[in-house]
């Protein structure tokens, strides 16, 4: 949501009023006038700031996509098992039931299967 409010600021307060200090400038030239002497400079802050919004929806995108196919098998078990009212009672259960078998399957590695005490 961040990179989106950023995204909006650049467009409207640093591309949009360079771009329109461009395009009066070449305006002007076609139409016989002399040319702006801050018509390059705000080319190059819109240029500037057009790439970095690039750089914010790539970013974007891969933060997207992750969320919806990389992060699901992570939270499916806690979507589940949780309801409208004790999600926090759910997840926190569910945080300690994966350390109890993280746990336990740490010590079956190491060959401690016999110490090993079912919760």
């Amino acid at each position: 949501m961040v990179m989106g409010i950023l995204m909006a600021a650049n467009v409207w307060m640093i591309i949009w009023k360079n771009q329109k200090v461009v395009l009066a400038n070449a305006a002007n030239v076609l139409g016989g006038g002399e040319a702006n002497a801050d018509a390059p400079t705000a080319g190059r802050k819109a240029l500037l700031a057009s790439r970095q919004n690039m750089i914010f929806s790539v970013s974007m995108l891969f933060f997207m996509v992750g969320a919806a196919h990389f992060y699901n098998a992570a939270f499916e078990m806690q979507q589940q098992q949780a309801t409208p009212g004790r999600s926090l009672q759910s997840a926190m259960r569910n945080h300690c039931l994966a350390r109890i078998e993280c746990n336990r399957n740490l010590r079956w590695h190491q060959g401690w299967q016999q110490n090993v005490v079912d919760v």
